[in-house]
């Protein structure tokens, strides 16, 4: 029985299974991201520094399914925030139409996301501007050490490995996106920055947790068939995450679907 039927099969989150530890370990997790950037802080500021000081530098966040949901959560806060454009391309689009989606002759920042860096799709974004665009720089941001993306070593990029607790083991990714999520947020607002609020944040998601489980179980319980999330803004990339995770935890047996409130 796959962890997805598991969480069918009953009303309540399924103790045992990968997804339920990893759901709650986040607080935990959290932390040990913004630890882990610390350690890595000189390495990664003195990469992105005098990217970043160039004013026509695009930068364009990427992944594919839950990873591309990141860049759409974090592009219109972090384009406000830094006071410059921020997209969000997934990597399928860069794949399947590289010639709408690259610019050669625009300096290029692209941050990559990948839980486990392999995806064929993941390497071929990269592969595909570095052929297509005269000046392109990575930021890799990944969960596995041993992924293809992680390989990325030449004088365009920094690759961030997160602690190894982040590679989530359950089909769906849970602490993995979050960890990445953060990890963006911290290194393009200043690690130093988020180092105050990362307590916070984690002590936040801990009493989320403690509070939402019970209502969680209950609303399971229900028996229902469709679920629609609704979000726009910051919420438009998380409505679509929630909408996958809930398909992917069913295998497909609730229908989900996204879209804005108005």
């Amino acid at each position: 029985m796959t962890e997805s039927m598991l969480a069918q099969s009953t009303a309540a989150p399924v103790e045992g299974s990968w997804t339920y530890r990893e759901i709650l370990q986040q607080p935990a997790t959290l932390l040990d991201t913004q630890r882990g950037l610390e350690v890595d802080r000189a390495r990664i500021e003195a990469f992105l520094s005098p990217l970043l000081a160039q004013p026509g530098l695009r930068v364009v966040l990427t992944g594919a399914g839950t990873s591309a949901f990141i860049g759409e959560s974090l592009a219109p806060w972090l384009s406000n925030a830094m006071k410059r454009s921020v997209e969000a391309i997934s990597t399928t689009d860069i794949v399947s139409a590289p010639d709408l989606m690259l610019r050669a002759d625009e300096p290029t920042l692209l941050v990559s996301f990948g839980r486990s860096g392999s995806s064929p799709e993941s390497k071929a974004a990269v592969e595909l501007a570095d052929a297509r665009v005269a000046s392109v720089h990575h930021l890799i941001i990944t969960c596995n050490p041993d992924g293809d993306l992680a390989g990325a070593r030449g004088d365009n990029s920094c690759v961030v490995v997160l602690p190894e607790e982040t590679h989530d083991r359950g089909f769906a990714m849970t602490s993995s996106f979050t960890a990445m999520t953060y990890a963006a947020l911290a290194i393009f607002t200043g690690i130093a920055t988020m180092a105050p609020r990362a307590e916070r944040i984690s002590a936040g998601v801990a009493d989320m947790l403690a509070r939402a489980e019970a209502d969680v179980g209950l609303l399971a319980g229900r028996g229902f068939e469709r679920v629609v999330y609704l979000g726009s803004g910051v919420f438009k990339g998380l409505s679509r995450e929630a909408a996958l995770k809930l398909m992917e935890l069913s295998d497909g047996a609730i229908v989900t679907a996204f879209d804005t409130p108005m």
